[in-house]
């Protein structure tokens, strides 16, 4: 029975690996194989022999049939064409690599080697390729090899892209690719996108008018057309003037800041089918608001009330400004001394005439004080009006009816003679008290002791009877034979009103009497006014007061604050001056009326603020005065 060979086969007829080969076992009893690799050694037919040495068992042979032929052929390849990008416009290229892959059945594989050649098909003019044919290189795996070309266009088409290999050495020659398609579009012309504002400089809630122009700056330049954005702003459509030679289009919006400082403005033109797309940049100066400025006026009528009536009081408010609107908002009242006012004093404002508006309240005293009242109408102003304020003196009279009555304060009154008191005060001549004998009903001479070398307070005398309206005198008197005394804090008053009021001592004897004046009605300051709201430095204006009451003849005495003064004679309850300063700043005036009598002096006072006399310009507000006012008095 049959067994199994062993031992080697040693082969021949090429390059064979392993050679020789160890036999083993087939699958059927009596058979034995081994394998080897065999290479050609040349393109052409080859040929192989195999010869077992045989073993102790078995003789050694030869293959049966002979020389075994191989047919060598050259090793076949295949390429393909890929590219970066499947759309480009004719201001682009598409990079395209070529693969050469080493497609031989056997085993090992090889590295192509030779070159590609790239072609197109499909654009008949201005298509080309940078480095072909291009050297192919080692690729990522042992069978590939690669290399690169740039493609690019001037016209516009679909190119189909191929590679063909040329390989050498051990391969076939080359091979072709299939196609890459490439699609080239005509390029956007390139543009430029500018911004302007006008006006660059606007107040808070001024519109401004921003433009935007986009222009071709490519070398056979287009009009543009499409949308502008801005931001903020909204969008534009782009339109070109058949007169500008220029190939560009403008197109703009109308833009209202709404808060101050320097606000930067983006114009963003989106492109059409032959324009790309560009930016621009302004930036505008936003400033705060430029407010009119305004007057406010205040009269109140009647303008001389009983304690506990109303007077109506009403503020005229005006538009000062060259461009002058009615102005809105409230006006508040007050009043320097204790009273009450309709609506809390407040009034809404209504326009009365172009450029002014008013509103009123009531106002009701309830006490005398000093008999005026300076009532101030401030006014709030509104989006585009500037505050202001105005007073009115408002003369107050005691109810219907009421006493005049006399007090004061006295020193060491106490001797009598005969029944008749060391002084006595009499009103125009009438003889209203005498002390301390008529006061007290003494008879004879002596010392009254309770007032002996002591300040006694005296009144209140009723001295309704002995008054008149006008000029009234008081004197205080001792008669013969004559005693010191002193006499202090004079006052006469009519309910609330002072009429009279002396507090500096005054000594008393049969040599020296005491003599005051005091007038019905007392003097008061109506009004202190400035005849321009914006004074500057060296303008020349007009100081206005007007009274009532008093005594004539009146002088008014006019201190501006500045370390200058006037003094003028009144007329018709009036008194005017003008003045102008030298410097800029806030100044303190003061005017003092005087008239005849003891009780005829009233001062009343405004600060204004002069301001340097600027340029005008369209983003600055014009010069303005602030005029704040009191008044105060003294009887």
């Amino acid at each position: 029975s049959p067994t199994t060979p062993t031992g080697t086969v040693s082969f021949s007829g090429g390059t064979i690996n392993p050679n020789p080969c160890n036999l083993t076992p087939g699958s059927t009893a009596g058979t034995a194989a081994c394998s080897v690799t065999w290479s050609a050694p040349t393109i052409g037919i080859g040929g192989i022999v195999g010869t077992y040495g045989g073993d102790s068992g078995h003789a050694g042979s030869t293959n049966s049939g002979g020389t075994t032929l191989i047919t060598v052929t050259l090793r076949p390849t295949t390429t393909t064409v890929t590219c970066t990008s499947s759309t480009i416009t004719t201001a682009e290229s598409s990079t395209c690599t070529a693969t050469v892959t080493d497609a031989s059945p056997g085993t090992p594989l090889e590295t192509p080697t030779g070159d590609v050649a790239f072609s197109q098909t499909g654009i008949t003019s201005g298509a080309s390729f940078t480095d072909s044919p291009c050297l192919l290189s080692a690729g990522t795996t042992v069978e590939t090899a690669t290399c690169t070309v740039a493609f690019s266009s001037t016209s516009a088409g679909s190119a189909l892209i191929t590679g063909s290999a040329s390989t050498s050495g051990d391969f076939n020659g080359g091979s072709t690719s299939t196609g890459f398609t490439v699609t080239v579009t005509l390029a956007a012309h390139s543009t430029t996108t500018s911004v302007s504002c006008t006006p660059s400089t606007v107040s808070i809630n001024q519109a401004t008018s921003c433009t935007a122009t986009v222009t071709d700056t490519s070398a056979t330049p287009t009009t543009p057309t499409g949308v502008v954005t801005f931001t903020p702003g909204g969008t534009c459509t782009l339109s070109h003037s058949s007169s500008d030679p220029i190939p560009e289009s403008t197109c703009s919006v109308s833009l209202t800041p709404t808060t101050t400082g320097q606000l930067s403005i983006s114009a963003t033109y989106g492109g059409d089918g032959t324009h790309s797309s560009s930016q621009g940049t302004t930036a505008i100066t936003v400033t705060p608001p430029v407010l009119n400025s305004t007057t406010t006026s205040v009269s109140c009528s009647p303008n001389t009330v009983n304690v506990g009536l109303p007077t109506t009081c009403a503020a005229n408010v005006t538009d000062t400004s060259t461009t002058h609107t009615s102005p809105t908002g409230t006006v508040t009242f007050m009043s320097d001394s204790s009273g009450s006012f309709s609506s809390s004093g407040t009034c809404a404002l209504s326009a009365t005439t172009t450029g002014t508006a008013s509103c009123s309240v009531t106002y009701s005293p309830n006490g005398i004080g000093s008999g005026t009242r300076t009532i101030t109408g401030s006014y709030s102003g509104d989006s585009t009006h500037t505050t202001s304020s105005g007073i009115f003196q408002l003369r107050v009279s005691p109810p219907s009816g009421q006493a005049v009555q006399l007090t004061f304060t006295a020193f060491d009154l106490d001797d009598f003679d005969n029944g008749v008191g060391q002084l006595q005060v009499l009103v125009n001549g009438h003889l209203a008290v005498d002390i301390p004998a008529g006061l007290n009903h003494l008879s004879g001479s002596g010392d009254y002791a309770p007032y002996t070398n002591r300040w006694v307070n005296f009144g209140p005398f009723d001295i309704t009877s002995f008054v008149i309206q006008g000029q009234n005198t008081i004197i205080f008197k001792s008669p013969p034979p004559g005693h010191f005394g002193q006499v202090r804090n004079v006052t006469i008053a009519q309910g609330g009103t002072i009429l009279l009021q002396v507090s500096r001592p005054n000594f008393v004897t049969s040599l020296h009497s005491v003599t005051y004046t005091f007038s019905i009605p007392p003097l008061v300051i109506t009004s202190f006014t400035v005849s321009s709201s914006s004074p500057k430095v060296d303008q020349t204006v007009t100081f206005t007061t007007t009274f009532t009451g008093g005594t004539a003849p009146f002088k008014c005495v006019f201190r501006f604050g500045d370390d200058e003064s006037q003094t003028v004679l009144a007329s018709a309850n009036s008194c005017s001056v003008t003045h102008d300063y030298d410097s800029s700043g806030k100044f303190k005036l003061r005017v003092t009326v005087v008239g005849s009598s003891t009780s005829d002096t009233v001062s009343s006072s405004l600060t204004i603020t002069v301001v340097v006399p600027v340029p005008p310009t369209t983003s600055q507000p014009a010069s303005s005065v602030i005029i704040a006012a009191t008044a105060s008095g003294r009887r």
